[in-house]
Formats: structure tokens, sequence, C-alpha cells
């Protein structure tokens, strides 16, 4: 009315939601870079057994290796073999003895020299020894002549007075200088049997041509036998590192690694150690080389992406790295240098399944889906993880409202280096509002397509609704698309509006209804749309400044309302503060007359008022008189 007056708007509505089955939606993945093995003894795919407290490793060339129980027999057997000459050269030198053997070694044999006359050659020989006690120790001999006569070097291999090892010279022809030989000593006993074996593509071969750990009981090489270790139960392993080292003999090249194996036994290894049953495992791990692809269990610290250009590493200190979402909402991650991948896969999820809260949209195995680690590529060409070695992130709520935009350390986020494989689209919506308490649709209401969650002006110009992102809608998880599929929920969304109308109304008049009502519209954060501003890409910068702008224009439209309330309320004041001076004045010289005076006044106005009248009579009776003597 002319007073500004607006009809309140109140009530109780409820608001039906249905997704459009064509159009439901999709969450938005990302993909990391490569994950790659930074340094050499890294060892993943762990798994101990049978009195086995932890493995490491020292100097290993790369396999997979499987440790097992085994009943050792003494004996001594060729595991390697680098002909620089001729092939025959592996029956140039004949090795005899150690068929009593009592201490296990490997020994490295190389030819340094050989007479003119080829009527001898001179070794060099390099040994690790295991006691069956679990105590170890290392010899050197650097000048064995070795001729057509045998020469037993047992004692300066430290093999033992009892354990002969005798070399023969058979054919000197077929040996050259720089020819290796690696021979197993193995003593009788409960044993540790170690195998390993490499995939075609692995560097660092070892072995012979299929690169296997291998030997034969006669001291021919064969593929598929294991070393073996024994070691007397009597004694006590408990507790205890036990050091299986062993020559790694490369029969392409004649690389040697001496590597070293260590099991940690627990108080309960010489009793549940016995090969009661042969095989019996004991441990199994990969011992990966440079440049592998990582797994699970690698250690953040012995990934090649976290070491700069400079050789330092980035999280020598932990770092936060801060997850926002679409919606606005936002959480962190603290990583640590001695995080595995496993263990920092679990903190993502956490993050954005618990703490954004998007765990609640998904049952079963999806809730720990937000951050995968692909460790072996999907076969499945639909499939999200095809590459391994990276994780992939998984928002479940469609649009813009789902996206992950990750910050923190510049250096550290740009080692990610996500992409995105996957964008999130937004959903459509049909929603209806009907009266809560008689079941009426609003007019106007009824089957409104929306996209994104939110009503703007639908119910009333100046009431904006928004509802769950995921209204109608229910995520699976699909092992063959390796993402969550959202699709319609059989049960429809339902809410309950409660709407009050909190105007302010000011009486601006004396009388009834002269008032004027005042609202002030919500410019919270959240109503004007920019709590989810996010500048930590260009794109997300790019959308912000549309929010703000519009933000900015609510903000100037209610400040302009409020202007012409200010005014109008102004000029209501001055009206009322002239008309309370006036009023005022007035009853202040009432207030302050001379009675005396003012009744003489009165007195002498009413004398002059009467005879004024009094005058006029008699003034209004003579042209009367002239009449009535005209008349006559």
């Amino acid at each position: 009315d002319q007073f500004g007056q607006k009809k309140s708007f109140e009530g109780n509505y409820k608001i039906t939601v249905n997704v459009d089955p064509s159009q439901t939606g999709t969450g938005q993945v990302q993909k990391s870079a490569v994950m790659t093995i930074k340094h050499p003894n890294v060892i993943t795919d762990m798994v101990v057994d049978n009195g086995i407290q932890n493995v490491t490793v020292d100097n290993l060339p790369a396999a997979d290796y499987t440790l097992s129980k085994s009943t050792a027999a003494a004996g001594a057997n060729l595991t390697g073999l680098y002909a620089s000459g001729s092939a025959d050269a592996l029956n140039a030198i004949t090795f005899g003895g150690g068929t009593t053997q009592t201490t296990n070694a490997s020994v490295l044999f190389e030819v340094v020299s050989k007479a003119a006359d080829n009527s001898s050659v001179t070794l060099r020989a390099t040994s690790n020894v295991l006691g069956t006690d679990g105590n170890v120790a290392n010899y050197l001999e650097d000048e064995i002549i070795v001729t057509a006569t045998a020469k037993d070097v047992g004692l300066s291999l430290g093999l033992g007075a009892d354990d002969a090892c005798t070399l023969t010279l058979a054919d000197a022809d077929d040996i050259e200088v720089g020819t290796k030989f690696v021979y197993n000593y193995t003593a009788a006993g409960t044993g540790v049997s170690i195998s390993g074996t490499q995939d075609a593509n692995w560097p660092d071969k070892w072995g012979n041509a299929d690169a296997t750990v291998t030997c034969a009981a006669d001291g021919t090489y064969a593929a598929g036998t294991p070393v073996t270790f024994g070691l007397d139960t009597a004694q006590d392993l408990n507790s205890k590192e036990i050091h299986f080292r062993n020559f790694y003999l490369n029969g392409d090249n004649g690389t040697v690694y001496e590597g070293d194996i260590v099991l940690t036994t627990t108080d309960t290894f010489t009793t549940d150690a016995p090969a009661a049953t042969d095989g019996d495992p004991l441990a199994s791990f990969t011992a990966a080389y440079i440049g592998k692809t990582a797994t699970l269990d690698t250690k953040l610290r012995d990934l090649n992406i976290f070491w700069n250009s400079s050789g330092v590493f980035m999280l020598e200190n932990p770092q936060t790295i801060t997850i926002n979402q679409g919606d606005g909402k936002s959480t962190s991650v603290t990583v640590y240098g001695t995080d595995t991948i496993r263990e920092l896969q679990a903190k993502f999820n956490y993050a954005i399944g618990t703490e954004l809260g998007q765990a609640k949209y998904v049952d079963g195995s999806g809730a720990s889906k937000f951050c995968t680690f692909v460790e072996k590529g999907n076969e499945d060409t639909q499939g999200l993880e095809t590459v391994p070695g990276t994780f992939m992130f998984r928002s479940i709520l469609p649009g813009l409202g789902g996206e992950l935009t990750f910050s923190g350390d510049e250096d550290l986020i740009n080692t990610f280096a996500l992409n995105t494989v996957k964008e999130g689209t937004t959903a459509a919506f049909r929603a209806s509002i009907y009266d809560a308490h008689t079941g009426i649709a609003i007019q106007g209401a009824t089957n409104i397509k929306v996209s994104d969650n939110k009503l703007i002006g639908v119910l009333h110009p100046n009431v904006d609704i928004e509802f769950d992102a995921t209204a109608n809608i229910k995520a699976t998880w699909s092992e063959a698309e390796k993402n969550f599929i959202l699709e319609p929920d059989d049960t429809q969304y339902e809410a309950i509006i409660h709407l009050v109308d909190s105007s302010t109304v000011f009486q601006i008049g004396a009388n009834e209804g002269e008032d004027i009502a005042i609202d002030i519209g919500n410019m919270s954060a959240g109503s004007l749309g920019v709590t989810n501003i996010n500048v930590t890409t260009r794109e997300s910068a790019s959308k912000a400044i549309g929010q703000i702008d519009a933000a900015i224009n609510k903000v100037s439209s209610q400040r302009a309302k409020i202007g012409a309330y200010q005014n109008a309320l102004d000029y209501t004041s001055e009206n009322l503060t002239t008309t309370m001076t006036n009023l005022t004045a007035a009853e202040s010289r009432i207030r302050d007359a001379d009675m005396a005076q003012e009744m003489m006044n009165f007195v002498k106005l009413q004398i002059l008022n009467q005879s004024g009248t009094s005058m006029l009579a008699q003034a209004n009776q003579l042209p009367q008189s002239v009449m009535s003597l005209l008349q006559g």
C-alpha cells in the first residue's frame, strides 16, 4: 500500500524431488602421475610366517623371492657361471668334496690368470659362510693356483677341516681370464630354501638365461632348484638376525651381486622352524629395481616423484594437503615421508569419505574407493584403472559441487600431476512443492525441471531452496568400470520447508495501519554462493569471478533497498519532528499566557463584536424604514 507494506509469506511446504533417469550426473575422477621406485634394496609385498618377524635385504638383485622350510642335504652345487671364453669352461675346473658339509657357504671363484702353456690357472675366491648356529663369517683367498693335481682350499674358504673343497684343472684350453663360477655349499639340517624368479623385462639379470637361482644336486645347472641353507635347530635361533649372504652371478655379462637376505626371527622360531613339512612358507617378497612401478607397501621416501631435481626430499618435514570440495567443504591430510602408499591411500579415503561426508552415499566396498592406488592395470579397457602405479581420486557428488581440488606446498601438489580423466556432470531433477498441511500443489511449482540442486524463486521470488545434490540418487561401485555409478533411487526424496516472515514493522503514522515493514535478505556467504570459492586452479579461479560478481550484485541490490527504507524513514522522521515542534510551541504558548490580560482582551473583543453586531442590525433597519415610508 501507500506505506510500503507487503503481504507476509509464511507456511509449511513439502518438496519432492525425482532425478531424471537419463541425466543422473557423474562424479569427477582424477589420476596422478606414475609412482616409481628411486632407491635400491626396496622390498614390497612382504609376507612373513612361521616364526619370522621381519625381512630386510641388501644389494639383492630384483626378483620375486620365496623363502621356505626345507630338509637340507649336505653338498656343493653350481649356481652361476659366466664363461668369457668357451662354454666348455663349465668342465674346465672340477669342484670336488663338500659332501659332508657342516657349514653353509656361497663362494665366488674368478679366473685371474693362466699359464701360457695351459698347465695351470690362478683363481681368486671370496666366500660368505653361514654357520648352522646362524653366525656369519667372510673369507678371501687371492691366489689359488689350480693344476691337474687336486688342490684342497676348504680351510682358506672357511669350510672346515672335514669339509673338503678340492679343485682340479681339467682342460685350460677351454677357460679364459675373467671366467666366473659361483658354488653354494649346503650344510645338513633343517634348512631355509631361497628361490627367486624375474620378469623377462626386469634389468639386473642374474643366474643363467632364465634368470633364476637354481642348481642341481649333482652340481650341474638346472632350472627350478632353490639355494638351500641348513640350520641346526638345536641351537638357539630365537630372536636373532640370520644373514643369508649369497653371490648372484649374471651369466650374460659377468656382473656379480653380493646379496644379503636378513631374517629376523621371533622368540619361537626354533619350535616353529623345524621342517615337519618341507615347503612350509617362511617369507615372500619382491625386491624391486630402480624405476620399477611402486606397490602399496612402498614408502613415500622411496618414490622418485617426491625428490626434486636437487636431490632434496620434499617430505623431510610433514606436509599438509588441503582437499577442497566444490560445495565449499574442505579437509586436510598430513603426509609423512615414512608413510607407505597404502597408508596415504587410507588417509585420502578417510578425508574424502568421512570428513567430506561422501561415504554416506555408498555402501559396501565402495566406501573405500574414493582413493585407490593401481598396482596392476585393469585388463578391461572400459575400466578407469588402466595405468599401474597411479593414484585415482573419485567423487560421488555430481557436477561442480563434487569437484575436488588439492592445495598445499606447490612443489608437493605438482608432484602428483593430477589430471581429470572423467569430468563431473550435473544431474537434472523434477521438483514439486505442496502445502504440507493440505497436500495441495503450489501453483506454478509442480514438476519443475531444474539443473543442479537449486530452486531459485520457484516458491517465492525472495525464497531460494537448495536440496541435497544426490537427492533421489544412489551410488554403487562398479568393479568392471572401476568407478561409481549413479542411478535413480527407489525411494523418492522428500523434505519439509518451514517459512516464517521475520520482517520488522515500524509505526510511522498516528493512525492504525500507518506502518511500514522492512526485510533484509540473508547475506551470509552460503546464501550469496561464495562458500565454495576456489582459486587453486586457473579454471576454478575463472569460475570464482562469476560467483563473486553475482554475490556483489545481490549485496548491491540489498543495499539499494536498505537505502530506500532509510530515505522513507528519514522523511517520516522529519515530518514527525516538525509536527512535534509545532505542537510543543502551541502548548507552550497556552501554558505561558497572562490570564488577566487575556480576559481583558477577550472582554474587549467580545464588546467590540457585540457592538458591531448591534450597529449592523441598526444599519439593516434603515432601508426598511425608507421602504415603509414609500409604501405609505
